[in-house]
């Protein structure tokens, strides 16, 4: 600032005149330089009259009324990066006007609390704000009330308020970036709206916004990540998807969620393999349980295909696995085919049958 103002008097501008310009006294302008802060106006004023660089040396935003100090960044890195992309999947910005002026709301919404953790992570390296995580139902959710953030979020950044399908798209300072903040975007987007299927591992994305999937099979392959399939036909729902099917392509998944994440430890198991042991078919089941919950309440659940076997003994193959649980035998050999390769089961074939056993006590083991 003091550069500024030695380059603003070489070129014979008066400080009168530049107050006049920002329409205060010349007593204001020189107790606001004087301060540990200015404010944006004067910050722009004398950038644009000085030709000095100032906004890069921001490191902070200050607002009186609410004496609240929030950490602003002055790059683009990795963290904000999946932000934007977890507003942009699962976030809504709101704003309202009430009697006491303008209200300004970010609220996100997420079923796995692991993925709400590393949000809250990424709010506290990018703004240094640390937002409150509650739950709802089955649901875990922040709710963030302040206007720096969100002015930041939509001036600067450009994400845009409003309903979601009909408006969002990915901010040109990112379409702009390097490889690894577009990575870094694709996270956010991933752990927030994208899906690893129980069962297979196929990795989804889908969304209503047709123009959203466009760009983000854009950058996929930019990236080197070409799905194995893509629709940008609305299906029955009105909704466009995208997937990942083939075993080569999901080991390059495992990139688009962040490491230990929930949705990254289905692909990791699903790959390399359960290393946890238990002693027990009931620890099995409980840890089955948590890491795999039933979905919906028509669904079937790996706890209950082990169920079915262990009653079965002996009895147990696709036919009466599949009449025990009242399910299609195509999603039941799914799971079953699953619980074989990670050991927990085993089969011998009898006949023209395969015949299905509890083999190890095997369980999810997510505290490496």
């Amino acid at each position: 600032i003091v550069e500024a103002i030695k380059e603003i008097k070489i070129k014979k501008i008066k400080m009168k005149d530049l107050a006049k310009h920002l329409s205060i006294d010349y007593t204001t302008l020189s107790r606001s330089l004087n301060k540990n802060y200015v404010s944006l106006e004067l910050l722009k004023t004398l950038e644009e009259q000085s030709k000095i660089d100032l906004r890069s040396h921001i490191v902070y935003l200050y607002s009186p009324i609410s004496k609240m100090k929030i950490k602003v960044p002055n790059v683009l890195d990795s963290n904000l990066a999946k932000i934007i992309g977890c507003i942009n999947a699962d976030g809504h910005l709101g704003l309202r006007k009430s009697k006491r002026g303008y209200h300004y709301e970010i609220a996100i919404r997420e079923g796995h609390k692991t993925n709400i953790d590393f949000l809250v992570k990424w709010f506290n390296e990018v703004f240094e704000y640390n937002p409150k995580i509650n739950k709802k139902d089955n649901h875990y959710y922040v709710y963030i009330s302040n206007k720096i953030i969100h002015k930041f979020l939509t001036n600067i950044i450009g994400i845009k308020v409003g309903y979601k399908v009909d408006i969002v798209s990915t901010p040109e300072m990112i379409l702009n970036s390097n490889k690894n903040i577009k990575l870094s975007y694709l996270q956010g987007l991933f752990m927030f709206d994208g899906g690893v299927e129980y069962r297979t591992a196929y990795v989804d994305y889908i969304s209503k916004s047709k123009f959203l999937v466009q760009e983000i099979l854009k950058i996929l392959r930019e990236l080197d990540l070409e799905p194995d399939y893509y629709s940008l036909k609305p299906d029955n729902y009105g909704r466009f998807k995208l997937r990942f099917r083939k075993a080569e392509k999901l080991k390059l998944c495992m990139s688009l969620f962040e490491e230990k994440s929930e949705k990254w430890w289905r692909l990791y198991e699903h790959i390399y393999g359960l290393k946890g042991n238990a002693k027990t078919l009931k620890t099995v089941l409980i840890s089955m349980n948590t890491y795999y919950p039933r979905v919906r309440e028509s669904s079937i659940t790996f706890s209950d295909v082990i169920n079915a076997v262990d009653l079965l003994q002996e009895d147990a193959n696709i036919d009466t696995v599949s009449a025990k649980l009242n399910r299609g035998k195509t999603v039941v050999y799914e799971y079953l085919k699953k619980l074989e390769n990670w050991e927990i089961i085993s089969s011998k074939r009898y006949e023209l049958r395969k015949h299905y056993q509890i083999n190890k006590l095997k369980i999810p083991r997510r505290e490496i």
